[in-house]
């Protein structure tokens, strides 16, 4: 199982590129993540919702398991998470992919084509610190999964 984050639109905060390199520092050694960021088709599409779905639809392969960050989604402890990542390693499934929306959120389309959503917040986050939270939830599930001091309970 490869996973990826997938982020519609570019981030051009220094600062928010700086704290995911230094996630993504921590993270490759313990389970590679390709991190990619995609261009926001709804920019060419006068902010119109569902202009990310024929995009993003057509980079999917059958196959890809797709996780969407969503406020919609479901909470998880960090143990939980890292629980869910465990699961989604020893799934059939060649790529596991979570996706930020842009500032429009997911179309119906996207979300008809979820098989997961997860919330890192009851609040709505922009997606610039979405993409950080992730990265450090999923270098914290991994962290907990090998067994390093960086989680405390």
């Amino acid at each position: 199982m490869k996973f990826e984050l997938w982020c519609i639109g570019k981030t051009k905060s220094r600062e928010v590129k700086a704290l995911m390199d230094f996630y993504d520092g921590r993270i490759k050694p313990l389970q590679p993540l390709k991190i990619v960021e995609w261009p926001d088709p709804k920019k060419k599409k006068s902010g119109t919702k569902g202009g990310d779905s024929e995009f993003i639809l057509a980079k999917l392969n059958p196959d890809d398991w797709l996780t969407l960050l969503d406020e919609k989604g479901i909470h998880f402890t960090s143990k939980n998470f890292s629980a869910y990542l465990a699961k989604r390693q020893m799934h059939s499934k060649k790529r596991a992919i979570f996706l930020v929306g842009g500032a429009y959120g997911f179309s119906p389309k996207i979300y008809a084509r979820a098989d997961d959503k997860i919330a890192l917040s009851k609040m709505t986050l922009p997606h610039d610190l979405v993409r950080i939270f992730f990265l450090e939830q999923f270098y914290r599930g991994f962290a907990i999964q090998n067994n390093l001091p960086y989680h405390h309970e």
